[in-house]
């Protein structure tokens, strides 16, 4: 016997006994190990069809080499694709291996970018050969590969057994599973949301919270804002008893502005979106998301202060035109009354006209509540739209 053969004797008692055990998630992630570790793949996933014999349901059973692929697996946890749909639903429909050297040549495999995130490139998938139901593995390297015929031989001579294993998995399958799932991904969303997220008590203890809310306070990890309390994390401690108290008659609450004062003394501007949540009678949770807008606020309050200083540069220049321009108008509306010369009087009605615009323009500008520009042309800048900066000026 060679030692080629030899090996595959070994792999396929090791699978066979793997398939036996009493634990089936247990067992059909030792089956993806055994033939990842045998094969050299980095990568291996688990599809399965369900029982209206249409969808496939991604289980959360999995092997990685290196841990630090988990996340490329853990995001299609508990999702379900149609036949014929992805790399997994296309090799289910076609009953064929599918392999390719370059996922992100690949239209059919979603997840594309997310692999070359995580530096990896070759993806083989193919249905496991024997009878329903079907089940459908997927393996992923981080180097090129040809079609792992080894791999397919394996399988062809270990179908039967991942199949009646996957059957046990079917009939096995009860609501504490599902709700492991659902944990699994709300687990995922919340370790990776962008926005703080945490859980507290009611007294403001920090009972769990993501990398995002420690950044967010300063920390590198987690771990350094767990346990403390909400009310030393702000600059005004009184905030968080407010904030409590509102969610004791509106339950939720959103968009409500905090101060956070970080370890290095500086302070962020976050909104607050927060709920509570009985546990038991009478004990009470906090869940919300801390969005930091601190960059947003310096910009809406230097917008603030340039709206200010262009506000009292046009108060000021108003001012000044409308000194001489008023007195001017007076002496206008006299002289045309006094002038017979239907030329001349028509000249003077235009001056007036003229001259009651530029006292609009300034009263505009002495009105000015927002700053709105308007482009003139390809060749000018923009310029102040008085217009829209500033509300109708009140009637003479």
């Amino acid at each position: 016997m060679s030692q080629r053969q030899a090996e595959t004797l070994r792999l396929r008692k090791a699978v066979r006994a793997a398939c036996r055990h009493e634990d089936v998630d247990r067992a059909l992630a030792t089956v993806l190990r055994l033939l990842s570790e045998a094969h050299a793949w980095a990568v291996a996933e688990a599809w399965l069809a369900r029982p209206d014999g249409a969808t496939l349901e991604m289980v959360p059973v999995s092997y990685c080499r290196d841990e630090a692929h988990r996340p490329f697996v853990d995001i299609v946890l508990g999702f379900v694709i149609d036949r014929g749909v992805g790399l997994p639903g296309a090799a289910w429909e076609s009953r064929a291996p599918i392999v390719t050297n370059d996922v992100l040549e690949e239209p059919r495999f979603a997840r594309a970018s997310f692999a070359r995130d995580f530096g990896l490139r070759c993806a083989l998938t193919l249905p496991v050969p024997g009878e329903d139901p079907a089940v459908i593995l997927s393996f992923f390297d981080t180097r090129p590969r040809e079609l792992d015929v080894e791999l397919v031989e394996d399988l062809a001579n270990l179908g039967p057994s991942i199949a009646s294993l996957v059957r046990r998995r079917r009939q096995g399958i009860d609501l504490e599973h599902k709700l492991r799932i659902t944990e699994q991904r709300y687990r995922a969303l919340f370790d990776r949301s962008p926005a703080g997220t945490f859980v507290a008590s009611m007294d403001g203890r920090t009972i769990d919270g993501n990398l995002s809310l420690a950044k967010i306070m300063g920390a590198d990890t987690r771990d350094a804002v767990l346990g403390r309390r909400f009310a030393e994390l702000l600059a005004d401690p009184r905030e968080w008893e407010r904030l409590v108290t509102r969610l004791g008659s509106e339950d939720a609450v959103s968009d409500v502005e905090l101060r956070l004062l970080r370890a290095d003394g500086r302070q962020r501007c976050v909104l607050a979106t927060v709920a509570k949540f009985e546990d038991e009678p009478g004990v009470w949770r906090v869940e919300g998301e801390l969005l930091d807008h601190t960059e947003r606020k310096r910009s809406e309050d230097a917008q603030r202060e340039v709206l200010r200083s262009v506000a009292a540069l046009a108060r000021a220049t108003a001012h000044e035109i409308l000194n001489p321009l008023n007195p001017l108008l007076g002496q206008l509306a006299l002289l045309a009354r006094e002038v017979e010369d239907p030329a001349h009087k028509t000249q003077i009605d235009d001056a007036i006209r003229n001259a009651e615009a530029v006292r609009e323009i300034v009263r505009r500008m002495i009105n000015i509540t927002q700053l709105a520009f308007e482009r003139r042309g390809e060749s000018m800048d923009a310029l102040l739209d008085l217009r829209r900066s500033a509300p109708e000026p009140p009637s003479p």
